[in-house]
């Protein structure tokens, strides 16, 4: 098994995580409180000023509000408002205990509200939105699912929520994401699809209509490979490509009319691209958008090396991966003696992960095996061996990598062996196994670590009987 060792680093998530087999890809939180501006006596105060003066002026307007006998709805609105913010700075600071009160009690000035006049109704979804947050915090699935299709539902009353010219419209967005990341959290998958299709629309139109793209671009961003992910972590990796390849094509058109922007963006959906194709086994067209993937980050590395040249190492090893798959060992070779030079001297820089390096020589190692150049493959697997060497792997990452390479060098010394070669390294066979069945324990809930732990432990009983 070859290792892929790209990690996105976008906004959102990676499509494919550290092995080609790791479990499922996590979503991200999410977070998006609908917190209108406050004005106050003529004030604007949002949480995006000084947070300290902020929650002084909020305090100081919750304590007139309180000492008022009777608010006109106006005042009940501003009230309402001025505890949604606090909420959610509770909220975000982990004093779930203090936001849930604020919430509560706009939630039910809000209701009231909403009840006399429609004017009312954005900010009866925005606190059913919030709730709906706050329950996702304590683990309530349920509650949450209620109170953020509720608000939608609310919403979705008026047309204007999914008019791109609608300021409704990017809020409504949100909530269909919210509600989609709640109903993943209770394992209703396809659900939780249909919710980020939704938002997929507005924030496409957003982008594309709205005149003002850069507002919207990064929330788009983040539910297209949402998106993805789902579809891949549910096996349906020809929708998650089909996601990827819009984001890729709506970003090169943005690209096209503001040439300095969105070259990340782009470099990064077409490599999320190539790992789609490789996991629906077209190697070929894998291999065509991984070279895409690499000429952008060669271009983004031009400009801050440091940031980008791992970006093309582990561009370059997953399309050498490809390359070993489809046989062009030629190809293959060029493209992993490319990606472990720069890794070499990132290495040096410690500007890479080592396992990355390992991972780059472990794939190097099984290509010449796959050939039978057996003294290359012992160098590369060797070479990998001693970066791990140094210290016991902490991550699941490090662990996976470090276990093939443990088989890897076992697998080469069983060969002499089967071949009459005697080894002064055989013997030390079954304590390498021995220590990955053990670094293994841990991770046993991913099924690359199982895959290697059983297969390890076949190598054991192997050399062993």
């Amino acid at each position: 098994m070859r290792v892929i060792i790209k990690i996105l680093t976008s906004a959102a998530l990676a499509i494919c995580t550290a092995i080609s087999s790791y479990g499922q890809t996590p979503l991200p939180d999410v977070g998006n409180d609908a917190m209108p501006d406050l004005y106050i006596d003529g004030t604007l105060h949002t949480m995006h000023e000084d947070t300290d003066t902020a929650l002084v002026n909020m305090e100081q307007r919750l304590q007139t509000y309180r000492s008022k006998r009777k608010l006109t709805d106006e005042e009940k609105a501003d009230y309402s408002t001025v505890c949604n913010n606090l909420a959610i700075h509770y909220r975000k600071n982990g004093r779930l205990d203090i936001a849930e009160q604020f919430y509560e009690t706009a939630y039910r000035i809000r209701k009231e509200l909403a009840e006399k006049s429609d004017r009312y109704r954005i900010l009866w979804a925005d606190i059913l939105n919030n709730y709906g947050l706050y329950f996702l915090d304590i683990n309530d699935k349920d509650l949450a699912i209620y109170y953020l299709s509720k608000a939608l539902e609310t919403r979705l009353i008026s047309g204007d929520s999914l008019d791109a010219n609608s300021p409704a419209a990017n809020a409504t967005a949100d909530n269909y994401d919210n509600l989609a990341f709640a109903l993943y959290k209770a394992h209703q998958m396809q659900e939780a699809a249909d919710n980020y299709e939704k938002s997929r629309a507005i924030r496409r139109r957003l982008v594309l209509e709205s005149g003002q793209p850069e507002c919207y671009i990064g929330d788009y961003i983040t539910t297209m490979q949402n998106l993805a992910a789902l579809y891949k972590q549910n096996n349906q990796a020809i929708d998650a490509l089909a996601a990827m390849i819009e984001l890729r094509e709506t970003l090169t058109q943005l690209h096209t009319n503001s040439p300095s922007e969105y070259l990340d963006q782009i470099a990064n959906a077409k490599h999320n691209t190539a790992l789609l194709y490789g996991m629906l086994n077209q190697k070929s067209q894998a291999a065509d958008a991984m070279n895409l993937a690499i000429k952008d980050y060669n271009v983004l590395a031009l400009s801050d090396r440091n940031k980008y040249l791992p970006e093309v190492a582990a561009a370059l090893n997953q399309a050498a991966n490809y390359y070993a798959d489809l046989g062009d060992y030629a190809n293959a070779e060029k493209y992993y003696k490319k990606a472990l030079d720069i890794n070499t001297k990132l290495y040096a820089e410690h500007l890479t992960d080592p396992t990355e390096m390992a991972a780059n020589l472990n794939n190097l190692g099984r290509m010449y095996y796959d050939q039978s150049k057996m003294e290359e493959a012992k160098d590369c697997y060797i070479k990998a061996k001693k970066i791990f060497d140094a210290d016991d792997p902490t991550d699941i990452k490090a662990a996976l990598n470090k276990a093939m390479t443990n088989i890897n060098i076992v697998m080469y010394y069983i060969y002499e062996k089967n071949c009459g070669i005697d080894s002064d390294e055989y013997p030390n066979c079954a304590k390498y196994l021995k220590e990955t069945i053990e670094s293994l324990r841990a991770f046993l809930f991913n099924p690359s670590a199982n895959y290697y732990y059983d297969y390890a432990q076949k190598l054991l009983r192997t050399i062993t009987n």
